[in-house]
């Protein structure tokens, strides 16, 4: 499989998107999922197990593709070009950063990719944001390695692990009870605000 984001038919969406004010986004689950699901699993795991697993299975394929497009080169090449990792949560975020920052340095990209004038870490910082839900530990203690101005809060709705009405405010005062007013209002509200184009309240 080569990596979609480094093969040049693509380079005319990676050019149109910032063009159009648009960015775009990374769905959970945009890999094969035939082997999550297949009718043996249900079978022996039983249907409520298959899809617990099965929904934090995917997650993995989210980072598996981020990696991908942070060394791909898109990002030095299309610098207005902004990705969303949507519904795959965040906590992983700085472990995946630091890996590829590490193996990015040891292996000597620059070398022989001249063009990588920033870390994948940096890339990420500038041109992609992460979205989380359900979430409390990582809102709490990684945000500055992450980037306040990098995370966006959802709710998931109205998908099976969503956050319902009652569970909205219990979940946004456990993540950032203990952050301040500007933070809150950055996660909550204001970099989706900037980033879709859309007046805060």
């Amino acid at each position: 499989r080569i990596c979609v984001y480094t093969q040049r038919h693509w380079h005319p969406i990676w050019a149109a998107a910032p063009a159009a004010g648009l960015s775009v986004s990374l769905h959970v689950g945009s890999g094969d999922l035939t082997d999550l699901f297949r009718p043996e699993r249900t079978q022996i795991e039983g249907s409520a197990v298959t899809y617990a697993r099965a929904a934090a299975s995917v997650i993995q394929d989210t980072a598996s593709h981020l990696v991908d497009l942070l060394l791909s080169g898109i990002l030095p090449r299309f610098p207005e070009l902004v990705f969303v990792s949507v519904e795959s949560g965040i906590g992983w975020i700085p472990f995946m950063l630091e890996t590829c920052d590490y193996h990015f340095l040891r292996g000597d990209v620059r070398a022989e990719r001249p063009e990588f004038e920033l870390l994948p870490s940096e890339y990420f910082r500038r041109q992609v944001y992460g979205c989380y839900w359900f979430e409390t530990i990582a809102p709490r203690l990684l945000l500055d390695e992450i980037g306040v101005d990098r995370i966006m809060f959802e709710t998931d709705f109205p998908h099976p692990t969503c956050l319902g009405p009652e569970l909205v405010s219990d979940v946004v005062e456990n993540a950032l009870g203990d952050q301040s007013e500007e933070v809150r209002r950055a996660i909550l509200w204001d970099n989706a605000a900037a980033l879709y184009g859309i007046e805060t309240p």
